[in-house]
């Protein structure tokens, strides 16, 4: 499994690079600039108050856009950093067999003396160490330039909402993955499925408030459970987490049972 999980990540360093950069870049951008609008929050947040509720609902899970925890809320960690990396772990999850699906050689790899369990959780392995390095990286910058503008936010609490961050989004790569085990059919639409499957979360749970219908809906939906303010605040339901990890490893199941049962012809 060693080769395979070294290769696999090897073979996307440009992708490391590319991505660590531009949502570091981002990250560094909106922590950096709350100096220059921290001391006119109060009178900026006149402004705020008057935007549309759908325009919160859609940007921000609370009111207060302009406070220290509202500001990264809603700037950073409510959409923008789940979107980001859900792009990232849904076209990692479609591509990890691409190249052996492209070239026509998935059934003479799934043919070699390897154990399809072993072949599936190398690959598994390597994507999701691609998504933690950049993750890591995302999370210094940000805790650097923190540090740089004394911002008012736990530490802790930052790295709790960066790691919920990147859990909803391997839910939804998970998703493409599932699809992707079940064969050529599941790997063509694994991109459009878990990103259809993405945007309807995000939207239906932005806009529960102001659609009483929508509240059902919503409740079976994982981004219902994200809420990165309350994590930020030290407020959040651990058990939401739990929830949300089971539900990866429910997916990650399918695919490997998909995957072992896989017919070579």
């Amino acid at each position: 499994m060693k080769p395979i999980i070294y290769w696999g990540v090897r073979d996307r360093r440009w992708t490391i690079f590319g991505w660590s950069l531009g949502i570091s870049l981002y990250a560094a951008l909106i922590v950096l600039v709350y100096s220059s609008i921290g001391d006119q929050a109060q009178a900026l947040s006149q402004v705020t108050d008057n935007l549309p509720a759908t325009a919160k609902a859609l940007f921000s899970d609370t009111n207060d856009l302009l406070s220290p925890i509202g500001y990264l809320s809603s700037k950073l960690y409510y959409l923008m950093m789940p979107m980001l990396f859900t792009i990232l772990a849904i076209i990692l999850s479609s591509q990890l067999f691409s190249r052996e699906e492209q070239n026509g050689t998935m059934e003479l790899l799934l043919a070699r003396p390897v154990s399809r369990s072993k072949l599936l959780a190398a690959k598994l392995i390597s994507g999701l160490i691609v998504v933690g390095i950049i993750g890591l990286i995302t999370l210094a910058t940000t805790l650097v330039c923190m540090h740089a503008i004394n911002y008012n936010v736990s530490i802790t609490n930052v790295v709790l909402v960066t790691g919920m961050s990147i859990l909803l989004s391997l839910l939804f790569g998970a998703v493409a993955w599932a699809l992707v085990g079940i064969g050529r059919l599941g790997h063509r639409a694994s991109i459009g499925v878990a990103s259809f499957v993405a945007l309807g979360s995000y939207l239906i749970s932005s806009l529960e408030s102001l659609a009483t219908w929508l509240e059902w809906p919503a409740k079976l939906l994982p981004f219902h459970y994200f809420q990165p303010s309350a994590i930020l605040e030290g407020n959040y339901n651990w058990w939401n987490a739990l929830g949300m990890l089971i539900a990866t490893l429910a997916l990650l199941a399918i695919a490997f049972i998909g995957f072992r049962r896989r017919d070579l012809n």
